[in-house]
């Protein structure tokens, strides 16, 4: 946090804020909110880091752990990233697990498709297109044709053509096909994380 040339650090032992710190996102009326790994949901307020109450936890009653790669949407929803469901919305009171499935996936990444508003989902090894709730795509993905077991950055291109980059690899989604580099045309053989 900066203000004016002063630099303040929020250290977990000083300050309340939780360790393992993976995504920071802007909610609504400006609130802060800090995703820990381990630790759960908090927000900042009046000064103080708090946590947010009533996060789900897996169906087993354990925590779930919140993973990097968070967003808002146009209305400061948060959408988190988990290593149980695909993504939480959280719209400052509720939470709502998205999309409604059946098994664990653990994701890393949310992006917002400019050509058609649905949530991209990058998580281990899959991909899913969400357009609500209860309605979405998915793919099991291996960027680069194995090299990664995760999907780590993901972006629609103007073409709606959806790149999947991995920590070692990466995949193309043009259409329902999926094309792993290196190609001939493409001969990139490294990941891409953003």
């Amino acid at each position: 946090r900066t203000n004016s040339l002063a630099v303040v650090n929020y250290l977990p032992e000083k300050g309340g804020l939780n360790a393992n710190i993976w995504s920071i996102t802007e909610g609504k009326h400006g609130v802060m909110y800090f995703s820990s790994y381990f630790d759960g949901l908090q927000q900042y307020t009046n000064g103080r880091f708090e946590p947010v109450k009533n996060l789900p936890k897996q169906p087993n009653g354990k925590p779930v752990f919140l993973a990097m790669g968070s967003i808002v949407d146009e209305e400061n929803n948060l959408y988190l990233t988990t290593a149980q469901y695909p993504m939480l919305k959280y719209d400052g009171h509720v939470f709502t697990v998205m999309p409604k499935i059946n098994q664990p996936i653990s994701t890393f990444i949310i992006r917002k498709n400019r050509n058609d508003g649905s949530l991209l989902i990058g998580g281990n090894n899959y991909f899913l297109r969400v357009k609500n709730e209860t309605t979405f795509d998915s793919m099991r993905v291996l960027p680069g044709n194995g090299k990664s077991g995760v999907v780590t950055g993901i972006e629609a291109d103007k073409h709606n053509r959806i790149w999947l980059g991995g920590f070692n690899g990466m995949s193309l989604l043009q259409n329902d096909s999926l094309i792993h580099f290196p190609t001939k045309e493409f001969p990139f053989e490294y990941g891409g994380n953003t």
